[in-house]
């Protein structure tokens, strides 16, 4: 999905796409950033790469912000990966005399009901249907009636909102 993001960033005209991730001691850290480079590549972009330690707390993401863009004037889209990020970071973002979508595009790999408003861009995880899948598995790998090593995909989505979209 992460994928169909970035695609989706680049149809709204961003050209320099900075994701703010999560490092690489979780699967998910690695598997964004690894995502991400691998789309850079192959779309021949530099990549903008800003990690931060797993976990961290919102005034370490909006430093983190405030560094990067700082240190990068040219980035015109901002991938929050951790959660609340992309709402933790609005303040940051004002303060450096950027609008959300015209200057600078918004979007995060995790959706909230804080992103609706105000409308940020978000990958759905469905977290409830995953919750309920994972338990269905487990019932029927205890039940017999799946056998153990069972891998069910869970379906996720794209929210586009008006981050996103050139004002």
């Amino acid at each position: 999905m992460l994928e169909q993001l970035l695609d989706h960033l680049a149809t709204a005209g961003a050209q320099h796409i900075a994701p703010l991730a999560s490092s690489t001691v979780t699967d998910w850290g690695r598997t964004l950033q690894r995502t991400y480079l691998g789309w850079s590549e192959r779309h021949r972009r530099r990549p903008r790469l800003w990690e931060m330690a797993f976990g961290s707390p919102s005034t370490v993401m909006q430093d983190n912000v405030r560094a990067l863009l700082n240190a990068d004037a040219d980035v015109d889209a901002l991938v929050c990966a951790p959660d609340g990020a992309a709402a933790a970071v609005l303040p940051v973002i004002r303060a450096a005399g950027r609008t959300i979508g015209r200057d600078l595009l918004l979007a995060s790999c995790v959706d909230s009901t804080a992103l609706a408003h105000p409308p940020i861009t978000a990958i759905d995880l469905r977290p409830r249907d995953a919750g309920d899948s994972g338990a269905r598995l487990l019932f029927d790998i205890l039940s017999g009636e799946a056998p153990p090593g069972t891998v069910r995909t869970q379906a996720i989505g794209l929210i586009e909102r008006a981050s996103t979209r050139r004002a």
